[in-house]
C-alpha cells in the first residue's frame, strides 16, 4: 500500500465508456493485461482536493482504436480502492486516461478502472484511492 490516499464520491457519468471502453481494452491490456479483469466501463470519483497525475507509467501510444474517433492514446496508474462505508477491503483498479477525453481537464475529476463492483458503487458513495510507492505528492501533482 502506498502513503498517498485520495478521498472522494463516486459522481454519475455520461455513459459513454459503457460503449467505448470495451473497445478500447484490447489495446490497453497490451501494456496491463490485468486490465483483462475489469468491468468494461468507468467509476467516476470527485476528489476531495484537484489531483494531476503528471506522469503515468503506463500508456498505449496514440492508437486507433475505431474508425469512429480520433485515434488516441492511454494511460493507465494501478492504485486500490475501497469504499469506507463497505465493503471495506482494499481492491485493484487503475485510474484511466483518455487524451481524447474532456475530463482531462478537470482536476477534480477521475476516472477508474475496476473489477465488476456494480454492487458497491452508486452515486454519492464515500471512495478512498490509495496512489502506489513510486508516486510522490508535490502539492497540486503527483508523480506516478
Amino acid at each position: 500500500m502506498g502513503k498517498i490516499i485520495v478521498r472522494g464520491i463516486v459522481i454519475p457519468g455520461l455513459g459513454a465508456a459503457k460503449g467505448t471502453v470495451p473497445l478500447q481494452i484490447p489495446f490497453i491490456k497490451k501494456i496491463e493485461p490485468n486490465i483483462e479483469t475489469c468491468f468494461p466501463a468507468t467509476i467516476n470519483i470527485w476528489l476531495e482536493k484537484p489531483l494531476f497525475v503528471a506522469s503515468f507509467r503506463l500508456n498505449t501510444g496514440l492508437v486507433r482504436w475505431s474508425d469512429r474517433y480520433h485515434p488516441e492514446e492511454f494511460s493507465i496508474l494501478r492504485v486500490s480502492m475501497r469504499f469506507p462505508e463497505g465493503p471495506e477491503e482494499w481492491r485493484h483498479a487503475w485510474v484511466y486516461k483518455a487524451s481524447n477525453s474532456p475530463h482531462q481537464f478537470t482536476p477534480n475529476k477521475l476516472e477508474i478502472l475496476a473489477p465488476d463492483l456494480r454492487d458497491s458503487v452508486r452515486p454519492g458513495k464515500s471512495v478512498e484511492i490509495n496512489l502506489p510507492d513510486s508516486c510522490q505528492d508535490f502539492g497540486l501533482a503527483i508523480i506516478g
